[in-house]
Formats: C-alpha cells, structure tokens, sequence
C-alpha cells in the first residue's frame, strides 16, 4: 500500500511512475499495489498511460465527516480501543495554535 504526498519532486515523480511501470509489475508476478493518489497529481503524471493500460483506478470523493470516520474506526482497530479519535492523539495547545 502506498500513500503518496500530494506534492513529489521531479526524482519522486520518476520513481513512482517506474514502480507503477508495466515493466516493475510483468517483472514481479504476484505484486499487488494500492495507492492513495491525490487527483491533482494523478492528472499530472497521466498514471493510466505510464502504466499502459494495467492500472485500474477507483475514484473516491468521501466527505470531511466519511474520512475521518473512517480514520477514527482505523484508529480504533490499531490501538485496541485505547484511542477512538484523531483528537484523542492531539495535545489541545498545539491543535488550539494551528487554528485546528
């Protein structure tokens, strides 16, 4: 599972268009990928093309409140219940100083 950054440099760039090449995936039968791709970057290195056609795509568009439901069950599930929030990871000063 890859979670990409919204924002790569020209080397990263690079990189993940040889990992997601026809060629990295023929040559490691077997290998499955799942990437979280931000849209933005997506149009910008055209992943479809670069994979030649063996990339399948699933467009998600969840709402603030999905995702962080979603990240609160996750949350949940790796810390045996011992966090259930994001908020529960925060230091309230630090949250109250970036306005969040």
């Amino acid at each position: 599972m890859l979670d990409v950054a919204a924002q790569l440099n020209e080397t990263e760039i690079v990189d993940l268009k040889e990992l997601l090449s026809w060629h990295s995936l023929i040559k490691n039968q077997g290998l499955s990928l799942v990437a979280a791709i931000n849209r933005t970057l997506d149009e910008q290195i055209n992943l479809i093309e670069s994979a030649s056609g063996l990339i399948n795509l699933m467009t998600l568009n969840w709402t603030l409140d999905e995702i962080h439901s979603i990240a609160a069950r996750h949350l949940r599930a790796a810390t045996d219940g011992v966090f259930c929030e994001l908020e529960d990871l925060f230091v309230p000063s630090l949250v109250e100083e970036l306005g969040l």
